[in-house]
């Protein structure tokens, strides 16, 4: 296995972040796992920066500066970072708690999710309310609350060559859209720089000048040209690779411009005009021609929520902005010009279906890790529980909350404002809510 070399204070702000996740007796399985993540999808420098800051746990450096963690639990983030002793193969790739699962079964036949003893290697095949499928390989810890880890049936079939076994066919070929989602949220609040200095880092040498970490991986001759139709590519590169990658931009992997890249969906019959999906590459247009792009995050029957990149924050449609940023817009706003839909094999609606008046629940992406579900109360008269953090966006089916409901914390995300809010479940539905109003 691969080796790092880290800092002293990083080992420990790391082993501070697994204790949180897992607890003491799941370091080792937990630090592996984030090992074997950084080298599967990361282009961050180094390991520490790819586990502070790829979204792929909620409140990373949060946790990381503020957590306890005993020398003991320092000295098992050594063992597996620098002594290269992992404690799962490098094929582990997923993990979910136990709150996230839809479905657990043995050969086809359903069990109850927290019958641990029931859990088979190799066999037991689990899906997540994300729309992630895969094969069961261990517990991150001997704690009932721990999070089961497996592997997808590509990667199990690279370990076996076992094309046809059960647990094979039991999982899905769908590609997981969340993973891409997870990788463009995580860049919200990057701004472009004045130079080819400090790329990698989020708000340093901050300018107009077109400069990217996005450019830098894609293109680097490119650098100082427009950068949202990159930005895009980047993100379905680190989620997927150039091959998979490039097949769902329907060959657009490397094209940047954005009329091109517009056409290639439309050749392939995969261009809507309304309708938007999760995981869609959305295109504007001006008086003459398409002139930028984004990621679809979400919509509803009114409006649809999107990631771009080159622009800024506001209710207009801005194709040479300086950062990336979170936004949203009515569905009749006639600077859209269309959506780009990837073939991810499976149907991934939006909220809503597009056609219904609210989103029934939200589900979050995979990629931005969950903290263990605890009660909680509703103390406001009346709670509006929104399809993502922030005042601005819209309600689900089952807003408004009144005073006294209990409900589920899954997890804390940052609004654009810096404000903080509640992942939360309520009579199985899922929604965002201010945590001013929570009392846990």
């Amino acid at each position: 296995m691969k080796k790092y070399t880290l800092t002293a204070s990083q080992l420990r702000k790391i082993a501070n972040l697994a204790v949180q996740e897992n607890g003491e007796k799941g370091v080792e399985n937990e630090v592996s796992l984030m090992a074997n993540l950084y080298e599967l999808q990361s282009k961050y420098k180094d390991i520490y920066l790819y586990i502070r800051n790829s979204g792929w746990f909620s409140k990373a450096a949060f946790w990381m500066d503020s957590g306890k963690s005993s020398d003991l639990a320092v000295a098992k983030v050594r063992s597996v970072l620098e002594n290269g002793k992992r404690t799962v193969p490098a094929y582990i790739n997923e993990h979910d708690a136990i709150s996230d699962i839809v479905s657990v079964t043995n050969n086809g036949k359903a069990f109850s999710k927290y019958n641990r003893s029931m859990y088979k290697k190799d066999v037991t095949v689990i899906k997540n309310c994300y729309g992630s499928t895969y094969t069961f390989y261990c517990f991150a810890s001997a704690s009932a609350n721990s999070d089961p880890m497996g592997y997808t049936a590509d990667a199990y079939k690279k370990k076996s060559g076992a094309e046809s076994t059960q647990a094979v066919k039991a999982v899905s070929s769908a590609i997981d859209v969340s993973k891409m989602i997870a990788v463009a949220s995580a860049e919200v609040g990057y701004l472009e720089k004045k130079s080819k200095a400090s790329l990698d880092s989020k708000t340093a040498n901050a300018g107009s000048g077109n400069y990217t970490k996005y450019w830098a991986t894609m293109k680097p001759s490119y650098q100082g040209q427009p950068y949202c139709d990159c930005f895009v590519s980047w993100c379905f590169k680190q989620a997927y690779g150039d091959s998979v990658a490039d097949k769902l931009l329907c060959g657009g992997l490397y094209s940047f411009y954005t009329p091109e890249s517009a056409q290639k969906y439309n050749d392939k019959g995969q261009w809507y005009t309304e309708s938007p999906e999760i995981g869609d590459q959305i295109f504007f247009e001006n008086d003459t021609r398409i002139c930028h792009t984004g990621i679809v995050y979400n919509a509803n029957a009114t409006k649809v929520y999107t990631i771009e990149g080159n622009t800024s924050a506001g209710a207009q449609v801005v194709p040479n902005g300086g950062a990336v940023c979170r936004k949203s817009y009515k569905l009749t706003d006639s600077r859209i010009a269309g959506y780009g839909r990837p073939d991810y094999g499976t149907q991934t609606a939006a909220s809503g279906g597009g056609a219904a008046a609210k989103a029934e629940s939200v589900a979050i992406p995979s990629g931005i890790k969950k903290a263990a579900v605890c009660p909680g109360i509703v103390t406001a008269s009346s709670l509006s529980v929104r399809v993502w953090p922030g005042t601005e966006n819209d309600t689900t089916s089952f807003s408004p909350l009144i005073k006294g409901k209990k409900v589920s914390v899954c997890s804390a995300m940052s609004a654009d404002d810096g404000s903080l809010w509640y992942y939360i479940k309520y009579a199985g539905k899922y929604g965002f809510v201010s945590s001013k109003y929570i009392r846990i």
